[in-house]
């Protein structure tokens, strides 16, 4: 996200950050069925395997990913100065709207990876599917996370501008609160789709607000701020809602009150 906001022109900032999404709504597609697969033969099978992909990738990343800013000669910086426009008066609500920002990230990322941790455990103990099905299941959601991906353009341009698209992916990921009522397979996967969905709705966009809200010069370092308060929530997210579920034994209700609390 960070090269994004450094190498990208505003304007297409929408565009890419939809492109970046839909990629990892590709992978969390893929990833489930194909590691739910894999572990029905060995479990430590898919463990092995994705490592290795992840050290590839590393790899290639280490060698072929440029600096996305460079250090300016003097002649551009004379140059710079010359043709500056005049600077505009400074946002004193840019710092608050930017810890805003990182604290809305931190919560659907800890929705998000939180709910997916407790599925499946719920799916074992509540629905007896095996490893692969438990992947199926959330390989349904990100196929339709992919869909919605694709139609954000569109949508954010001709029906409903960003802001309020994320604030709607937000309110539907609250319908999470029923999922410990529901006894029935199928209904709660159609629920875990409404809030995978739900936090889709305002990743897609995540870059257009970093663009709005961050200075032309500071927007790397933004989206680097956001990105890792999304990833804290990534961290906390599966331990705080392990503990819950197992200390609400009858209903396993606890972590999903939590949820929509922090929602």
């Amino acid at each position: 996200m960070a090269f994004l906001g450094d190498t990208c022109h505003p304007k297409d900032l929408t565009f890419y950050g939809m492109l970046l999404s839909i990629a990892v709504n590709g992978g969390m597609s893929i990833g489930p069925i194909l590691g739910g697969s894999l572990a029905l033969v060995d479990l430590t099978f898919p463990l092995y395997l994705f490592g290795a992909i992840t050290s590839l990738i590393f790899v290639l990343l280490f060698f072929l990913l440029r600096e996305s800013r460079r250090p300016h000669n003097k002649k551009d910086q004379a140059s710079s100065v010359m043709f500056q426009p005049a600077q505009k008066e400074r946002n004193k609500w840019m710092i608050p709207t930017i810890i805003c920002l990182a604290l809305i990230s931190l919560s659907i990322q800890y929705l998000f990876t939180g709910w997916s941790t407790v599925f499946g455990v719920l799916g074992v103990e509540r629905y007896k599917l095996n490893s692969a099905e438990n992947g199926l299941v959330f390989g349904i959601a990100g196929i339709l996370m992919i869909l919605i991906s694709l139609l954000y353009v569109p949508w954010t341009r001709y029906i409903l501008n960003p802001a309020l698209t994320g604030a709607v992916g937000m309110a539907i990921s609250s319908l999470l609160v029923i999922e410990p009522f529901l006894y029935n397979i199928y209904w709660a996967t159609v629920v875990g789709t409404v809030v995978g969905i739900g936090c889709c709705l305002f990743f897609s966009g995540i870059a257009y607000f970093i663009n709005t809200i961050a200075p032309a010069g500071r927007r790397g370092l933004v989206s680097s701020f956001v990105m890792t308060s999304s990833n804290i929530g990534g961290i906390i997210g599966p331990i705080v809602s392990g503990v819950l579920y197992d200390a609400d034994p009858e209903r396993r209700a606890y972590p999903f009150y939590v949820f929509v609390g922090i929602i």
